[in-house]
Protein backbone atom coordinates (compact mmCIF):
# COMPACT_ATOMS: atom_id res chain seq x y z
CA UNK A 1 0.00 0.00 0.00
CA UNK A 2 1.25 3.45 -0.86
CA UNK A 3 1.63 6.10 1.78
CA UNK A 4 -1.38 8.38 2.05
CA UNK A 5 -2.33 11.57 3.85
CA UNK A 6 -5.95 12.72 3.46
CA UNK A 7 -7.55 15.83 4.95
CA UNK A 8 -11.23 16.45 5.65
CA UNK A 9 -12.59 19.81 6.79
CA UNK A 10 -16.11 20.10 8.22
CA UNK A 11 -18.18 22.07 10.74
CA UNK A 12 -20.14 20.89 13.79
CA UNK A 13 -22.34 23.41 15.63
CA UNK A 14 -20.49 26.29 13.90
CA UNK A 15 -17.15 24.93 15.09
CA UNK A 16 -14.53 24.03 12.48
CA UNK A 17 -12.94 20.57 12.53
CA UNK A 18 -10.06 19.11 10.55
CA UNK A 19 -9.53 15.36 10.31
CA UNK A 20 -6.27 14.01 8.89
CA UNK A 21 -6.17 10.32 7.94
CA UNK A 22 -2.64 8.90 7.61
CA UNK A 23 -1.08 5.73 6.31
CA UNK A 24 2.68 5.63 6.82
CA UNK A 25 4.49 2.53 5.50
CA UNK A 26 6.89 0.80 7.91
CA UNK A 27 10.08 2.88 7.97
CA UNK A 28 12.28 -0.16 7.35
CA UNK A 29 14.11 -0.29 10.67
CA UNK A 30 14.46 1.18 14.13
CA UNK A 31 16.85 3.92 13.02
CA UNK A 32 15.36 4.60 9.58
CA UNK A 33 13.75 8.00 8.85
CA UNK A 34 12.51 7.98 5.22
CA UNK A 35 12.09 11.52 3.92
CA UNK A 36 8.99 10.57 1.91
CA UNK A 37 7.06 9.45 5.01
CA UNK A 38 3.82 11.41 5.50
CA UNK A 39 4.67 11.69 9.20
CA UNK A 40 7.04 14.53 8.37
CA UNK A 41 4.23 16.43 6.61
CA UNK A 42 1.64 16.28 9.39
CA UNK A 43 2.22 19.73 10.83
CA UNK A 44 2.20 21.38 7.41
CA UNK A 45 -1.01 19.67 6.29
CA UNK A 46 -2.85 20.02 9.60
CA UNK A 47 -1.89 23.69 9.75
CA UNK A 48 -4.15 24.37 6.75
CA UNK A 49 -7.04 24.52 9.23
CA UNK A 50 -5.33 27.00 11.54
CA UNK A 51 -8.18 27.74 13.97
CA UNK A 52 -9.92 24.39 13.69
CA UNK A 53 -10.10 21.55 16.16
CA UNK A 54 -7.88 18.74 14.92
CA UNK A 55 -8.05 14.94 14.67
CA UNK A 56 -5.12 12.90 13.35
CA UNK A 57 -5.60 9.16 13.03
CA UNK A 58 -4.33 6.26 11.04
CA UNK A 59 -1.85 3.43 10.65
CA UNK A 60 1.48 5.06 11.59
CA UNK A 61 3.60 1.87 11.71
CA UNK A 62 6.07 3.15 14.32
CA UNK A 63 6.71 1.74 17.79
CA UNK A 64 7.20 3.84 20.90
CA UNK A 65 6.60 3.33 24.62
CA UNK A 66 4.50 6.50 24.66
CA UNK A 67 1.66 4.56 23.02
CA UNK A 68 2.91 0.97 23.06
CA UNK A 69 3.68 0.88 26.76
CA UNK A 70 6.10 -1.45 28.50
CA UNK A 71 6.10 -4.11 25.80
CA UNK A 72 7.97 -1.80 23.40
CA UNK A 73 11.58 -2.99 23.63
CA UNK A 74 13.06 -0.29 21.42
CA UNK A 75 11.67 3.05 20.23
CA UNK A 76 11.68 3.83 16.52
CA UNK A 77 13.59 6.96 15.54
CA UNK A 78 10.68 7.80 13.24
CA UNK A 79 8.40 7.70 16.30
CA UNK A 80 10.33 10.60 17.80
CA UNK A 81 9.57 12.59 14.66
CA UNK A 82 5.86 11.77 15.07
CA UNK A 83 5.98 12.89 18.70
CA UNK A 84 7.61 16.16 17.70
CA UNK A 85 4.91 16.78 15.09
CA UNK A 86 1.91 16.13 17.37
CA UNK A 87 3.51 18.04 20.26
CA UNK A 88 3.96 21.12 18.07
CA UNK A 89 0.30 20.84 17.13
CA UNK A 90 -0.65 20.53 20.80
CA UNK A 91 -2.35 17.17 20.32
CA UNK A 92 -3.06 14.52 22.95
CA UNK A 93 -3.07 10.76 22.48
CA UNK A 94 -6.56 9.23 22.60
CA UNK A 95 -5.54 5.62 21.92
CA UNK A 96 -5.20 3.68 25.20
CA UNK A 97 -1.53 3.03 25.94
CA UNK A 98 -0.68 -0.60 25.19
CA UNK A 99 -3.87 -1.35 23.27
CA UNK A 100 -3.35 -4.11 20.68
CA UNK A 101 -4.36 -2.45 17.41
CA UNK A 102 -2.48 -4.86 15.10
CA UNK A 103 -2.03 -8.59 15.63
CA UNK A 104 -0.93 -11.21 13.15
CA UNK A 105 -1.60 -14.86 13.77
CA UNK A 106 0.66 -16.06 16.58
CA UNK A 107 2.12 -12.62 17.39
CA UNK A 108 1.63 -10.78 20.72
CA UNK A 109 0.37 -7.69 18.89
CA UNK A 110 1.48 -4.06 18.73
CA UNK A 111 0.11 -0.53 19.00
CA UNK A 112 0.56 1.17 15.62
CA UNK A 113 -2.93 2.50 14.78
CA UNK A 114 -3.17 5.79 16.64
CA UNK A 115 -5.60 8.64 17.26
CA UNK A 116 -4.54 12.13 18.37
CA UNK A 117 -6.95 14.92 19.35
CA UNK A 118 -6.64 18.63 20.04
CA UNK A 119 -7.27 19.50 23.73
CA UNK A 120 -10.89 20.67 23.35
CA UNK A 121 -11.83 17.51 21.47
CA UNK A 122 -9.90 15.37 23.95
CA UNK A 123 -12.04 16.87 26.71
CA UNK A 124 -15.10 15.62 24.80
CA UNK A 125 -13.69 12.11 24.36
CA UNK A 126 -16.09 9.46 25.59
CA UNK A 127 -14.52 6.31 24.23
CA UNK A 128 -11.49 5.22 22.25
CA UNK A 129 -11.20 1.44 22.27
CA UNK A 130 -11.06 -1.66 20.09
CA UNK A 131 -14.48 -2.43 18.60
CA UNK A 132 -14.28 -6.18 19.08
CA UNK A 133 -17.72 -6.80 17.56
CA UNK A 134 -16.52 -5.22 14.30
CA UNK A 135 -13.40 -7.42 13.93
CA UNK A 136 -13.76 -9.39 10.68
CA UNK A 137 -10.45 -11.21 10.40
CA UNK A 138 -8.10 -8.36 9.50
CA UNK A 139 -4.78 -8.11 11.33
CA UNK A 140 -5.67 -4.45 12.03
CA UNK A 141 -8.36 -4.10 14.69
CA UNK A 142 -11.07 -1.47 14.21
CA UNK A 143 -10.92 1.36 16.74
CA UNK A 144 -14.10 3.10 17.86
CA UNK A 145 -13.66 6.75 18.87
CA UNK A 146 -16.68 8.53 20.33
CA UNK A 147 -16.82 12.27 20.99
CA UNK A 148 -19.60 14.16 22.78
CA UNK A 149 -20.15 17.09 20.42
CA UNK A 150 -23.50 18.29 21.77
CA UNK A 151 -23.12 22.00 22.55
CA UNK A 152 -22.87 22.57 26.31
CA UNK A 153 -24.77 25.58 27.63
CA UNK A 154 -22.41 28.01 29.31
CA UNK A 155 -23.24 29.12 32.82
CA UNK A 156 -23.90 32.84 33.01
CA UNK A 157 -20.95 34.80 34.30
CA UNK A 158 -22.15 36.24 37.59
CA UNK A 159 -19.25 38.51 38.44
CA UNK A 160 -16.37 40.24 36.72
CA UNK A 161 -13.57 39.94 39.29
CA UNK A 162 -11.23 42.16 37.30
CA UNK A 163 -13.39 45.15 38.19
CA UNK A 164 -12.73 44.77 41.91
CA UNK A 165 -10.30 47.35 43.35
CA UNK A 166 -8.46 45.90 46.39
CA UNK A 167 -8.30 49.22 48.29
CA UNK A 168 -12.04 49.86 47.89
CA UNK A 169 -12.92 46.28 48.83
CA UNK A 170 -10.77 46.43 51.98
CA UNK A 171 -12.29 49.79 52.95
CA UNK A 172 -15.85 48.48 52.62
CA UNK A 173 -14.93 45.32 54.51
CA UNK A 174 -14.15 47.44 57.58
CA UNK A 175 -17.94 47.60 58.07
CA UNK A 176 -17.91 43.85 58.75
CA UNK A 177 -19.01 43.07 62.29
CA UNK A 178 -16.41 41.00 64.22
CA UNK A 179 -17.90 39.42 67.37
CA UNK A 180 -16.07 39.35 70.69
CA UNK A 181 -17.86 36.09 71.50
CA UNK A 182 -20.41 33.64 70.14
CA UNK A 183 -22.42 32.09 72.96
CA UNK A 184 -23.99 29.03 71.32
CA UNK A 185 -23.97 26.73 68.31
CA UNK A 186 -26.92 28.69 66.94
CA UNK A 187 -24.90 31.91 67.23
CA UNK A 188 -22.04 30.26 65.31
CA UNK A 189 -24.46 29.18 62.57
CA UNK A 190 -25.99 32.65 62.31
CA UNK A 191 -22.63 34.40 62.20
CA UNK A 192 -21.43 32.05 59.45
CA UNK A 193 -24.55 32.88 57.43
CA UNK A 194 -23.98 36.59 58.07
CA UNK A 195 -20.30 36.39 57.05
CA UNK A 196 -21.06 34.55 53.80
CA UNK A 197 -23.83 37.03 53.01
CA UNK A 198 -21.67 40.07 53.80
CA UNK A 199 -18.81 38.85 51.59
CA UNK A 200 -21.28 38.00 48.82
CA UNK A 201 -22.75 41.50 48.96
CA UNK A 202 -19.27 43.04 48.69
CA UNK A 203 -18.54 40.80 45.72
CA UNK A 204 -21.75 41.90 44.01
CA UNK A 205 -20.90 45.55 44.59
CA UNK A 206 -17.31 45.43 43.38
CA UNK A 207 -17.43 42.74 40.68
CA UNK A 208 -20.29 43.85 38.37
CA UNK A 209 -23.06 41.36 39.02
CA UNK A 210 -25.75 40.63 36.44
CA UNK A 211 -29.07 42.29 37.29
CA UNK A 212 -30.94 39.15 38.37
CA UNK A 213 -28.20 38.28 40.87
CA UNK A 214 -28.15 41.82 42.26
CA UNK A 215 -31.86 41.55 42.99
CA UNK A 216 -31.38 38.26 44.82
CA UNK A 217 -28.66 39.75 47.01
CA UNK A 218 -30.68 42.82 47.97
CA UNK A 219 -33.39 40.60 49.44
CA UNK A 220 -30.86 39.22 51.93
CA UNK A 221 -29.89 42.56 53.46
CA UNK A 222 -32.63 42.79 56.17
CA UNK A 223 -31.82 39.26 57.32
CA UNK A 224 -28.11 40.12 57.46
CA UNK A 225 -28.83 43.15 59.65
CA UNK A 226 -30.85 40.96 62.01
CA UNK A 227 -27.96 38.50 62.27
CA UNK A 228 -25.53 41.33 62.93
CA UNK A 229 -27.71 42.66 65.76
CA UNK A 230 -27.92 39.19 67.26
CA UNK A 231 -24.15 38.77 67.15
CA UNK A 232 -23.61 42.07 68.98
CA UNK A 233 -25.58 40.74 71.94
CA UNK A 234 -23.49 37.57 72.23
CA UNK A 235 -20.61 38.61 74.52
CA UNK A 236 -20.83 36.00 77.29
CA UNK A 237 -17.85 33.93 76.15
CA UNK A 238 -14.64 35.71 75.24
CA UNK A 239 -12.85 33.59 72.65
CA UNK A 240 -9.07 33.55 72.52
CA UNK A 241 -7.76 35.31 69.40
CA UNK A 242 -4.02 35.26 69.70
CA UNK A 243 -1.70 36.87 67.18
CA UNK A 244 -0.28 33.45 66.38
CA UNK A 245 -3.70 32.11 65.49
CA UNK A 246 -4.52 35.12 63.33
CA UNK A 247 -1.26 34.54 61.49
CA UNK A 248 -2.26 30.90 60.95
CA UNK A 249 -5.58 31.92 59.41
CA UNK A 250 -3.85 34.59 57.32
CA UNK A 251 -1.36 32.07 55.93
CA UNK A 252 -4.18 29.64 55.23
CA UNK A 253 -6.10 32.27 53.27
CA UNK A 254 -3.01 33.05 51.19
CA UNK A 255 -2.24 29.40 50.33
CA UNK A 256 -3.06 29.07 46.58
CA UNK A 257 -3.19 25.27 46.74
CA UNK A 258 -6.35 25.35 48.85
CA UNK A 259 -8.53 27.61 46.75
CA UNK A 260 -8.21 26.48 43.15
CA UNK A 261 -11.96 26.57 42.45
CA UNK A 262 -14.78 28.42 44.23
CA UNK A 263 -17.79 26.62 45.65
CA UNK A 264 -21.49 27.38 45.36
CA UNK A 265 -21.14 31.04 46.39
CA UNK A 266 -18.69 31.67 43.55
CA UNK A 267 -16.40 33.72 45.83
CA UNK A 268 -12.80 33.30 44.73
CA UNK A 269 -9.73 33.19 46.95
CA UNK A 270 -8.35 36.24 45.16
CA UNK A 271 -11.35 38.25 46.33
CA UNK A 272 -10.95 37.00 49.92
CA UNK A 273 -7.37 38.32 49.88
CA UNK A 274 -8.72 41.80 49.09
CA UNK A 275 -10.86 41.89 52.24
CA UNK A 276 -7.94 42.78 54.51
CA UNK A 277 -7.39 42.41 58.26
CA UNK A 278 -11.03 42.83 59.23
CA UNK A 279 -11.93 39.63 57.41
CA UNK A 280 -8.99 37.82 59.03
CA UNK A 281 -10.29 38.88 62.46
CA UNK A 282 -13.78 37.68 61.53
CA UNK A 283 -12.72 34.26 60.22
CA UNK A 284 -10.44 33.85 63.25
CA UNK A 285 -13.36 34.46 65.60
CA UNK A 286 -15.56 32.08 63.63
CA UNK A 287 -12.94 29.31 63.55
CA UNK A 288 -12.30 29.55 67.28
CA UNK A 289 -16.03 29.46 67.97
CA UNK A 290 -16.48 26.43 65.71
CA UNK A 291 -13.84 24.56 67.71
CA UNK A 292 -15.14 25.74 71.09
CA UNK A 293 -18.72 24.66 70.36
CA UNK A 294 -17.62 21.59 68.37
CA UNK A 295 -19.77 22.59 65.43
CA UNK A 296 -19.40 23.32 61.73
CA UNK A 297 -22.12 25.47 60.12
CA UNK A 298 -24.29 23.79 57.49
CA UNK A 299 -23.69 26.66 55.05
CA UNK A 300 -20.16 25.30 54.53
CA UNK A 301 -21.24 21.65 54.16
CA UNK A 302 -23.10 21.88 50.86
CA UNK A 303 -20.85 21.14 47.90
CA UNK A 304 -21.11 21.29 44.15
CA UNK A 305 -19.54 18.08 42.87
CA UNK A 306 -17.96 18.13 39.42
CA UNK A 307 -16.49 15.21 37.52
CA UNK A 308 -12.90 15.31 36.26
CA UNK A 309 -11.66 12.85 33.69
CA UNK A 310 -9.09 10.31 34.82
CA UNK A 311 -6.30 10.32 32.20
CA UNK A 312 -5.65 7.34 29.98
CA UNK A 313 -9.06 5.66 30.21
CA UNK A 314 -10.35 3.84 27.13
CA UNK A 315 -14.04 4.44 27.82
CA UNK A 316 -15.36 7.64 29.41
CA UNK A 317 -18.93 6.38 29.29
CA UNK A 318 -18.37 4.50 32.56
CA UNK A 319 -18.48 6.16 35.98
CA UNK A 320 -15.09 4.75 36.97
CA UNK A 321 -13.37 6.87 34.32
CA UNK A 322 -14.25 10.07 36.19
CA UNK A 323 -13.04 11.49 39.51
CA UNK A 324 -15.62 13.44 41.54
CA UNK A 325 -14.31 16.64 43.14
CA UNK A 326 -16.36 18.59 45.67
CA UNK A 327 -16.24 22.35 45.11
CA UNK A 328 -16.59 23.86 48.58
CA UNK A 329 -17.19 27.37 49.85
CA UNK A 330 -13.85 29.21 50.01
CA UNK A 331 -14.66 30.80 53.39
CA UNK A 332 -15.38 27.37 54.86
CA UNK A 333 -12.19 25.99 53.34
CA UNK A 334 -10.18 28.46 55.42
CA UNK A 335 -11.74 27.00 58.57
CA UNK A 336 -11.04 23.48 57.29
CA UNK A 337 -7.44 24.30 56.36
CA UNK A 338 -6.76 25.87 59.76
CA UNK A 339 -8.18 22.74 61.41
CA UNK A 340 -6.01 20.55 59.19
CA UNK A 341 -2.88 22.47 60.21
CA UNK A 342 -3.77 22.06 63.88
CA UNK A 343 -4.42 18.31 63.50
CA UNK A 344 -1.23 17.82 61.50
CA UNK A 345 0.85 19.59 64.15
CA UNK A 346 -0.65 17.45 66.91
CA UNK A 347 0.02 14.30 64.89
CA UNK A 348 3.68 15.17 64.25
CA UNK A 349 4.42 16.55 67.73
CA UNK A 350 3.11 13.39 69.40
CA UNK A 351 4.10 10.79 66.76
CA UNK A 352 0.50 9.68 66.25
CA UNK A 353 1.03 8.47 62.69
CA UNK A 354 3.25 5.58 61.52
CA UNK A 355 6.61 6.67 60.15
CA UNK A 356 5.96 4.69 56.96
CA UNK A 357 2.77 6.66 56.25
CA UNK A 358 3.57 9.03 53.38
CA UNK A 359 1.65 11.86 51.75
CA UNK A 360 0.03 14.99 53.22
CA UNK A 361 2.89 15.22 55.74
CA UNK A 362 5.87 17.57 55.91
CA UNK A 363 9.03 15.72 54.88
CA UNK A 364 7.08 12.61 53.88
CA UNK A 365 5.88 13.30 50.36
CA UNK A 366 5.27 10.74 47.63
CA UNK A 367 8.77 11.53 46.38
CA UNK A 368 10.10 10.45 49.78
CA UNK A 369 8.15 7.20 49.51
CA UNK A 370 9.62 6.47 46.07
CA UNK A 371 13.15 7.22 47.30
CA UNK A 372 12.71 4.82 50.23
CA UNK A 373 11.30 2.12 47.97
CA UNK A 374 14.23 2.40 45.55
CA UNK A 375 16.70 2.32 48.45
CA UNK A 376 15.16 -0.90 49.76
CA UNK A 377 15.23 -2.49 46.31
CA UNK A 378 18.90 -1.60 45.84
CA UNK A 379 19.68 -3.04 49.28
CA UNK A 380 18.12 -6.35 48.23
CA UNK A 381 20.11 -6.33 44.99
CA UNK A 382 23.32 -6.22 46.99
CA UNK A 383 22.61 -9.77 48.21
CA UNK A 384 23.04 -12.32 45.39
CA UNK A 385 20.07 -14.59 44.90
CA UNK A 386 17.63 -12.26 46.65
CA UNK A 387 14.59 -10.89 44.81
CA UNK A 388 12.80 -7.63 45.60
CA UNK A 389 9.01 -7.91 45.34
CA UNK A 390 6.51 -5.06 45.53
CA UNK A 391 2.81 -5.44 46.31
CA UNK A 392 0.73 -2.45 45.17
CA UNK A 393 -2.85 -1.99 46.38
CA UNK A 394 -5.34 0.65 45.31
CA UNK A 395 -8.12 1.64 47.72
CA UNK A 396 -10.95 2.44 45.33
CA UNK A 397 -13.08 5.38 46.43
CA UNK A 398 -11.16 5.61 49.71
CA UNK A 399 -12.53 8.98 50.86
CA UNK A 400 -16.11 7.94 50.12
CA UNK A 401 -15.87 4.96 52.49
CA UNK A 402 -14.81 6.86 55.62
CA UNK A 403 -17.42 6.31 58.36
CA UNK A 404 -18.06 9.08 60.86
CA UNK A 405 -18.44 6.82 63.92
CA UNK A 406 -15.20 5.00 63.11
CA UNK A 407 -13.39 8.29 62.49
CA UNK A 408 -14.49 9.66 65.86
CA UNK A 409 -13.43 6.44 67.61
CA UNK A 410 -9.94 6.57 66.08
CA UNK A 411 -9.41 10.23 66.98
CA UNK A 412 -10.47 9.59 70.57
CA UNK A 413 -8.19 6.56 70.84
CA UNK A 414 -5.24 8.62 69.61
CA UNK A 415 -5.90 11.30 72.20
CA UNK A 416 -6.93 14.12 69.85
CA UNK A 417 -8.37 17.05 71.89
CA UNK A 418 -12.08 16.78 72.58
CA UNK A 419 -13.01 20.00 70.79
CA UNK A 420 -11.41 18.80 67.55
CA UNK A 421 -13.02 15.36 67.79
CA UNK A 422 -16.43 16.95 68.22
CA UNK A 423 -15.75 19.42 65.42
CA UNK A 424 -14.79 16.58 63.02
CA UNK A 425 -18.00 14.74 63.94
CA UNK A 426 -19.98 17.86 63.03
CA UNK A 427 -17.91 18.33 59.85
CA UNK A 428 -18.93 14.83 58.69
CA UNK A 429 -22.62 15.23 59.63
CA UNK A 430 -25.44 16.47 57.41
CA UNK A 431 -23.30 16.95 54.32
CA UNK A 432 -25.09 17.64 51.05
CA UNK A 433 -24.15 18.09 47.42
CA UNK A 434 -25.32 18.52 43.88
CA UNK A 435 -23.66 16.97 40.83
CA UNK A 436 -22.77 19.25 37.91
CA UNK A 437 -21.85 17.71 34.57
CA UNK A 438 -21.70 19.29 31.12
CA UNK A 439 -23.91 22.27 31.89
CA UNK A 440 -26.49 20.35 33.93
CA UNK A 441 -26.85 20.26 37.72
CA UNK A 442 -28.81 17.82 39.86
CA UNK A 443 -31.04 18.51 42.84
CA UNK A 444 -29.40 18.60 46.27
CA UNK A 445 -28.98 15.19 47.90
CA UNK A 446 -27.65 13.90 51.23
CA UNK A 447 -24.19 12.34 51.60
CA UNK A 448 -24.47 9.67 54.34
CA UNK A 449 -20.75 8.88 54.63
CA UNK A 450 -17.30 9.91 53.48
CA UNK A 451 -15.11 13.00 53.49
CA UNK A 452 -15.11 15.48 50.58
CA UNK A 453 -12.44 15.05 47.91
CA UNK A 454 -11.95 18.81 47.58
CA UNK A 455 -11.43 19.67 51.25
CA UNK A 456 -7.95 20.58 52.58
CA UNK A 457 -8.89 18.66 55.73
CA UNK A 458 -9.59 15.30 54.07
CA UNK A 459 -5.96 14.14 53.52
CA UNK A 460 -4.96 14.35 57.21
CA UNK A 461 -8.28 12.84 58.32
CA UNK A 462 -7.71 9.87 56.03
CA UNK A 463 -4.21 9.39 57.42
CA UNK A 464 -5.75 9.04 60.87
CA UNK A 465 -8.47 6.76 59.50
CA UNK A 466 -5.90 4.52 57.80
CA UNK A 467 -3.52 4.51 60.79
CA UNK A 468 -4.58 1.10 62.14
CA UNK A 469 -4.22 -0.61 58.79
CA UNK A 470 -0.79 0.93 58.20
CA UNK A 471 0.42 -0.11 61.66
CA UNK A 472 -0.65 -3.72 61.06
CA UNK A 473 1.37 -4.10 57.84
Amino acid sequence: MRDTLNLLQYNVHNSARVMVNVYAPPPGGYSSEPEESPIGQLQEVAGMGTDAELVILGDLNVHHERWGGVRVERNFRMAWQLIAQVDRLGLQLATPVGATTWQDRGSPGTTIDLTFLSPLLHDKLRRCAIAEEACKGSDHKPIETTLELTPIPKEAERRNWKNAEPEEVARDCQKLYVPQSLDSRQAVKEYADYLVGFVGTLADKHATVMEEYKQARRSQLPEMERLRARCKRNREIHLAKTANFRDLVDRTRDDPRLMKAPGRSGITNEFLKMLGRTFVEAITALTNACWHWETYPDTFKEAKTVALRKPGKADYQTAGAWRPIALLDTIGKIVEAATAKRLRKIAEDHNLLPSQQMGARRGRSTETAIAQLLAQIRTVWQHPGQVASVLSLDMTGAYDKVLRERMVHILRRLGIPRDLVGWVASFMTNRKSTIAFEGQESDTFDIPAGIPQGSPLSPILFLFYNEEQTMST
